[in-house]
């Protein structure tokens, strides 16, 4: 039986066993090869759908497939980002120098992957990201520093799509529609490109053409960016992403309206109509659409380019008292205000009498201040001038703003000193050695004393009318314009009196001559309110320069540009 079993049963198993392990082996491979010919056929099928559509009917299959792709891809960003500062500051106090270094460290990874995000997602994303760069005053230095390079990032496009472009919008080629038009695009951005071109009656016309596909993106794009930012800024109220996102989804339903830019483009030219120097392009409105805008083409040098502007004879102080006057006037006069007006929306040419005439391009993004709160603003400022807190609480109060003194730092960017506001006391801190030998306790109370201004300016900006907070981020990039040509003019002086006008617009004056008097009395008293400002500011910035050639304290740009006393060296 032994011998039996040995020889018989145990044979009889063997061959079973093995048979067993080579059927499942060989049906795994069966099944393998069973899923790769039905992947084959599902990929042939699916091309043989996809190619038998219509180009248009492709192009909607292909954004569907696109926008589920940047989906995922936005969803795993923002839950890494989140998790990154769950995870890396879990149980630190907030008020160490550990926490700040860290926290600092956490922006910069979060900024990087937002960026990487929003390169490979391009379109809305890319638009995003530059409006969280615009945004410099409530956005962490780090996302500032790593978003920036956004400003010169624009989606790369396929071959053909202009075509595509002009066949929906006239039914015509560009060829049909002018004399010459150059294929190759000599600008482009985030939301178009512009090419020049040669009318049939031999204008040469600039003309810009919206990419194609966006339109199609906007509302999932914004669904899926509209989740992210709710998201993230329940977990960091820091991040201002959901007011920065509804702000850009009203701007980009402007913006991607042609019609719209060329009607703004033609009233600003009517509101500005006043100041000689400024130029708008015309618009060609028979050869605009939706998505087609064709205007003047303009060879000029941007406002940027400083060699140039020497080389051709433009003097910079000329250029920037225009640059200032033009948007003080937008925004004190008429209410519409250019909202983008970084140095590539900036030209300047020679007028026919040599001087420097300043051309504003780029009118997609205007943001509308209502006249009760530009009345309201103009005189504000006003007050702020004539030292009038009275006034000044009164005007903020129309713009819905409690702490005046917080809006005037606001508008004006520095410390309007007044009787209830005095200074901060810095008297003792005369060099970085003096800042290191203050206690600990006298080091925190400066501390909190610029905390807590930053967080009277969010309450200010919660409050105030959004088109005012945005007015501001047009007035910083003017102001830095400024800064690089080297702060050449007065531009307080130049918004005070455009202000001062603006506040009178509308107003029914008075006849006779107590009524002159009084005028003339009331501009005297502004006038010499404001040159005793201006000695005051020149002589304290000669104090500055002096002080800063000593040794004795930083460079004065420098340091009103930093956010708290722990980024400066020293204070004066």
């Amino acid at each position: 039986m032994t011998a039996l079993f040995k020889n018989g049963m145990m044979r009889s198993w063997l061959p079973r066993t093995v048979g067993a392990k080579s059927i499942s082996t060989s049906t795994r491979k069966s099944r393998g090869g069973r899923l790769l010919i039905s992947l084959g056929l599902l990929t042939a099928v699916g091309s043989g759908v996809y190619y038998s559509q219509d180009a248009a009917s492709r192009r909607k299959i292909r954004v569907t497939f696109q926008g589920v792709t940047r989906y995922i891809r936005s969803i795993v960003t923002g839950a890494t980002v989140a998790l990154d500062y769950k995870i890396s500051l879990r149980g630190m106090d907030e008020d160490s120098e550990g926490y700040q270094t860290l926290l600092g460290k956490v922006h910069k990874r979060s900024a990087e992957r937002i960026l990487d995000c929003c390169l490979k997602n391009g379109g809305l994303y890319i638009k995003l990201g530059q409006s969280i760069v615009m945004m410099s005053h409530v956005i962490p230095k780090q996302y500032l520093d790593i978003l920036v390079v956004l400003q010169d990032k624009v989606l790369p496009r396929g071959p053909g799509e202009v075509e595509d472009v002009f066949l929906q919008e006239f039914g015509k080629l560009p060829s049909e529609l002018f004399k010459s038009f150059e294929e190759e695009p000599i600008a482009a951005a985030s939301l178009a490109q512009v090419h020049k071109a040669v009318t049939h009656e031999g204008d040469e016309v600039a003309v810009k053409v919206q990419y194609i596909d966006l339109r199609d993106r906007f509302l999932g794009d914004m669904t899926t960016l509209k989740f992210l930012a709710d998201a993230l800024c329940w977990l960091y109220p820091f991040l201002p992403l959901s007011w920065i996102l509804e702000d850009m989804k009203g701007s980009l339903s402007r913006e991607l309206d042609f019609l719209a830019e060329g009607a703004n483009a033609e009233k600003c030219a009517d509101d500005l109509a006043h100041l000689k120097f400024i130029h708008v392009p015309k618009v060609y409105w028979s050869l605009t659409s939706l998505r087609v805008l064709t205007t003047e083409f303009i060879d000029g040098v941007k406002i940027s380019n400083k060699a140039e502007l020497a080389k051709q004879g433009l003097p910079l102080k000329d250029i920037d008292y225009k640059l200032f006057r033009c948007f003080a006037d937008q925004i004190f006069h008429s209410g519409h205000v250019h909202a983008d007006p970084h140095p590539g929306n900036l030209y300047v040419r020679k007028s026919s009498d040599g001087s420097a005439e300043l051309v504003l391009l780029d009118h997609g993004l205007y943001e509308y201040i209502d006249t009760s709160d530009r009345v309201a603003l103009a005189n504000f400022f006003k007050a702020i001038v004539l030292k009038d807190e009275p006034a000044m609480q009164y005007h903020a109060q129309r713009m819905n703003v409690k702490e005046w003194h917080v809006l005037a730092c606001f508008l004006t960017q520095k410390y309007v000193a007044s009787k209830s506001n005095p200074p901060p006391d810095f008297k003792k801190i005369k060099s970085k050695e003096e800042w290191l030998k203050l206690p600990e306790e006298d080091k925190k109370k400066i501390q909190e004393k610029f905390k807590a201004m930053r967080g009277r300016m969010s309450e200010v900006m919660k409050t105030m009318p959004k088109a005012l907070i945005l007015i501001t981020r047009n007035l910083n990039t003017v102001r830095s314009i400024g800064r690089d040509h080297g702060n050449l003019v007065d531009r307080y002086t130049i918004m005070a009196r455009s202000a001062v006008e603006g506040a009178e617009i509308g107003k029914v004056k008075e006849t006779g001559f107590t009524a002159r008097i009084k005028t003339l009395r009331e501009k005297a008293r502004f006038e010499y309110y404001l040159k005793w400002e201006s000695v005051k500011t020149w002589l304290m910035a000669k104090a500055f320069t002096i002080l800063h050639w000593m040794g004795r304290v930083p460079d004065l740009e420098e340091m009103l540009n930093k956010s708290s006393p722990k980024d400066i060296e020293f204070a004066a």
